[in-house]
């Protein structure tokens, strides 16, 4: 394994930990991602965790690059959820990359459809993850009783 796979595979495994620790929820890392192209790099064990994730660690940077937004999304189209990039460059915090309609699930606006994308914490990723996870529960019941009744 080069250098730069085996700190790509240690970034991935405390990105699962401080998941885990964040959410309540295992990920693990996807070792399809090697084999066949366009896969997230970690799988939740909660199918419901809306988020596809690409890994990146690099040593120099200061921001999230197209080429890693451009794998998220595609990765993210095979499995229908939202797109997402954690990233962390030497001796600078953990990031995320999200978009707007991830934003406006969560917190159950309208998307202005501008293509707006924000960095925020791995912490504030993993809530807005838990928040669109329990909306996505709490509106199943009401489908099923309308379906119903």
């Amino acid at each position: 394994m080069t250098n730069s796979r085996r700190k790509g595979a240690a970034f991935e495994r405390q990105v699962a930990g401080e998941l885990l620790t964040y959410t309540g929820i295992r990920f693990k890392r996807n070792l399809d991602q090697y084999q066949e192209k366009d896969h997230g790099d970690l799988t939740p064990e909660d199918p419901g965790f809306p988020f596809e994730m690409e890994c990146k660690a690099y040593a120099s940077g200061a921001d999230c690059k197209s080429g890693w937004e451009a794998q998220a999304f595609t990765a993210a189209e095979k499995t229908g959820k939202f797109p997402a990039v954690i990233y962390k460059f030497n001796s600078r915090p953990i990031r995320v990359r999200i978009w707007e309609d991830a934003l406006a699930e969560a917190f159950d606006t309208t998307p202005l459809n501008c293509g707006l994308k924000v960095d925020v914490s791995l912490q504030d990723f993993a809530l807005i993850a838990r928040e669109i996870m329990a909306r996505r529960a709490l509106a199943k019941p009401r489908a099923v009783t309308e379906a119903m009744g």
